[in-house]
């Protein structure tokens, strides 16, 4: 996604912002065409102790361009930001990544290895070939129990390298033993890892946790009680998404909702038509987790202008708020 120069400006100024608190911070994958263009999104890794503060440099530098933080998500392990900025169509999204080397609170990369190892790019921090590559594997084989197969390519790009397979090898050996000793031969040798990713995922899960809890079994339960407080927070208490007035029958509306869905970034997870005295009964079950944009019938709405001025039409009752947001009232993502 190519940016606009405001948005290309927040970013270098993200940048300097995070750099100048010590929040270490490293753009984990598809950094190639930065500051120019974008993937889906921006993964940028930062220290946990310096979180607060990244956020803070975060907002401010938005603020500074006169834009809006339109939708925030928060894990224990990282905070998603959806931004929109004046004239721009469509919303940047930009994930804050304290815990990118962890599953679950469990530590698979050393954060003193991974920072020391760090190279320069485009004025960026980016990761060592042989990091970069067991991030790409490892984010989606131990949290969803996949093999991005999009990856493979870059992957062996990266690994090219006698000293970066050696890094790689000892790694992946290191956090999970004999299991990611054979992750790493499979991959090194070319094989078609994705057709065993299940299997493979809950031997190297299994392997982590037992060498995490025999190594330091106190900073192990607590990471994996952090990491599940979160996850109870975040699933089980609620957490209101967009809900808007519109009609249901006006022409061409699905065109124009399309519009307001692609300014939000994609945060909204769902959207249902529903009556009115459906509401409150909805308004129970989003604590299951998701953003929900709820088209009321019968409402009043007429679509004109770009989306930005849509945004500004649409009749808003709920805050878009969560744990973060509630915390800092600053933060208010959409006001009614």
């Amino acid at each position: 996604m190519r940016l606009s120069k405001t948005a290309r400006d927040f970013l270098i100024g993200l940048r300097t912002g995070l750099q100048h608190i010590g929040a270490n911070p490293v753009v984990l994958r598809n950094y190639q065409d930065l500051p120019e263009a974008i993937g889906n999104d921006v993964d940028i890794f930062v220290s946990q102790t310096s979180l607060n503060s990244a956020i803070e440099v975060l907002v401010r530098e938005v603020e500074e361009r006169e834009g809006a933080v339109t939708h925030i998500h928060q894990r224990g392990y990282f905070v998603a930001f959806w931004v929109n900025f004046k004239n721009d169509d469509v919303a940047l999204h930009l994930d804050l990544y304290p815990g990118a080397l962890t599953w679950h609170g469990l530590e698979y990369l050393s954060m003193g290895r991974f920072l020391e190892s760090t190279r320069h790019y485009r004025d960026w921090r980016i990761p060592h070939p042989a990091h970069e590559a067991i991030l790409l594997i490892l984010t989606s084989l131990l949290w969803g129990g996949f093999f991005k197969k999009t990856y493979r390519s870059q992957i062996e790009g990266l690994l090219d390298d006698p000293e970066v397979k050696k890094e790689f090898r000892d790694c992946l050996s290191n956090a999970f033993g004999d299991s990611g000793s054979e992750l790493a031969a499979a991959v090194l040798a070319g094989k078609p890892i994705e057709r065993i990713e299940s299997l493979l995922a809950v031997k190297l899960r299994a392997a982590l946790r037992r060498r995490c809890l025999s190594r330091n079994p106190g900073r192990a339960l607590a990471g994996m009680a952090g990491h599940w407080l979160w996850e109870f927070r975040c699933y089980f208490v609620s957490r209101p998404g967009i809900w808007v007035r519109v009609p249901h029958d006006n022409q061409g509306f699905d065109k124009e909702l399309n519009r307001v869905l692609q300014y939000f970034g994609g945060v909204l997870d769902e959207r249902a038509t529903v009556s009115n005295k459906c509401v409150r009964m909805l308004n129970r079950i989003r604590a299951l987790g998701k953003n929900h944009l709820v088209i009321l019938e019968g409402s009043q709405w007429e679509v004109q202008g770009e989306p930005s001025a849509l945004v500004d039409q649409l009749s808003f009752f709920d805050r878009v708020l969560d744990a973060l947001a509630r915390r800092a009232s600053k933060l208010k993502t959409i006001v009614d």
